[in-house]
């Protein structure tokens, strides 16, 4: 008669075999950084203004915020934008639509000449 393996027990064996080359091969090596030589990316800021309840602080609020994103105090490029506002953007999807959607202006995009002309509208209006 013939001894009968079991296919666990072969795959086991086939495993225990494997194991000191998988245990001896280089780690992976991490990197917290870009390397050298590139730009690191531009930091998100997002904007979210409560404008249900800001009452007269609001105005005051919008030009600081305008004038933060001004060309001489932030750069293109150096930033993505993103910014919401809570009296005109309040449809969740699925949500009944009760209010108009939001427009995709305030999306989180990289800050250029044309998504700050929409931001500094956004703060003026």
């Amino acid at each position: 008669m013939t001894p009968h393996i079991s296919t666990s027990a072969l795959r086991t064996a086939v495993s225990l075999l494997l194991l000191p080359i998988a245990a001896a091969a280089e780690p992976l090596a991490l990197s917290q950084a870009p390397p050298a030589g590139t730009r690191m990316p531009a930091p998100n800021v997002i904007i979210s203004v409560d404008n249900a309840s800001a009452g007269d602080a609001l105005p005051a609020l919008r030009r600081a915020l305008g004038r933060a994103v001004a060309n001489e105090r932030l750069p293109a490029g150096s930033v993505r934008l993103g910014w919401q506002d809570q009296s005109a953007c309040a449809h969740l999807p699925g949500a009944p639509d009760t209010r108009p959607r939001c427009s995709e202006a305030g999306d989180l995009r990289l800050l250029d000449d044309a998504h700050r002309a929409r931001f500094q509208a956004w703060a003026a209006d």
